[in-house]
């Protein structure tokens, strides 16, 4: 079942892409102070941990925060603007929930603008669309298991 969690990964990984840095008018290229194109650092952070107890498999998919970077001053995945400078850890609810307000320089800014909840529509796409059912049938189909 670890391909599984590593395709369900990978598919968190697109819509992170898509959601996040290809949404909408596409001006999210710039940070606010104009040092250039973001890190896409946020795409490091999809990871999954697959573990088996008994007839049980469990594939928990997350954010590791850690992986990404930290310099308020350009706004990379931090501000000035607010009390706590360093967000990463709360960086993927902000970005799912539209939570960052004038974090990255307010209304204006391209990062300021609404987009649509990457991980909320992951998850929908897994469980609900039954794209992780699939990919289990599909593996267990792989290992000589026949399911209907």
């Amino acid at each position: 079942m670890k391909v599984v969690g590593k395709k369900a990964m990978n598919h968190l990984k697109s819509n992170i892409q898509k959601y996040i840095y290809d949404y909408g008018d596409g001006q999210r290229t710039n940070y606010l102070d104009g040092s250039g194109s973001p890190s896409k650092e946020f795409l490091n952070t999809p990871t999954n941990i697959v573990s088996a107890n008994g007839n049980e498999v469990t594939a928990e998919i997350f954010s590791d925060t850690d992986r990404m970077s930290f310099n308020a001053d350009k706004y990379m995945h931090g501000s000035n603007n607010w009390i706590v400078n360093d967000v990463r850890q709360w960086l993927p609810e902000i970005l799912n929930e539209n939570l960052s307000g004038n974090l990255f320089g307010g209304n204006g800014n391209a990062w300021y603008q609404n987009r649509e909840p990457y991980f909320d529509i992951t998850v929908k796409e897994l469980i609900d669309d039954g794209l992780a059912l699939k990919w289990i049938k599909e593996e267990l189909r792989n290992r000589g298991l026949d399911i209907v």
